[in-house]
C-alpha cells in the first residue's frame, strides 16, 4: 500500500502526551504466511512515516510513564543495532 494517511487516534493506544495532527505513510508492506500465521512471524516494513504532533492540553502521569518506556524501548533498538545484534 502507498500514500497512506495516518488517523490523528492512530497512537492513542500508546497513551503517549501528543496529539496527531497529521500523518502520512509513504509505503507499507506486509510479508505474511497467510496459512501459518500463528506460527511464523509477520514482518511489516514503513517507509516515508512523516508526522505532525502537538502536546496534549492534559498530561496524566500514565501518559508520562507511557512516553519514558517508549523512549527507553527506541534507545535500547537502537543500541543493539549498533551493535549488531539485531537488524
Amino acid at each position: 500500500m502507498e500514500n497512506l494517511k495516518v488517523q490523528p487516534s492512530s497512537l492513542d493506544f500508546l497513551h503517549l502526551p501528543i496529539t496527531v495532527k497529521f500523518g502520512s505513510v509513504g509505503r507499507l508492506h506486509l510479508k505474511a504466511n497467510w496459512a501459518k500465521l500463528s506460527s511464523v512471524p509477520v514482518q511489516v516494513v514503513l517507509e516515508r512515516v512523516f508526522l505532525v504532533a502537538g502536546p496534549k492540553t492534559e498530561v496524566r502521569l500514565d501518559e508520562v510513564r507511557a512516553i519514558d518506556s517508549v523512549i527507553d524501548w527506541c534507545c535500547a533498538r537502537v543500541t543493539l543495532q549498533l551493535m549488531g545484534v539485531v537488524t
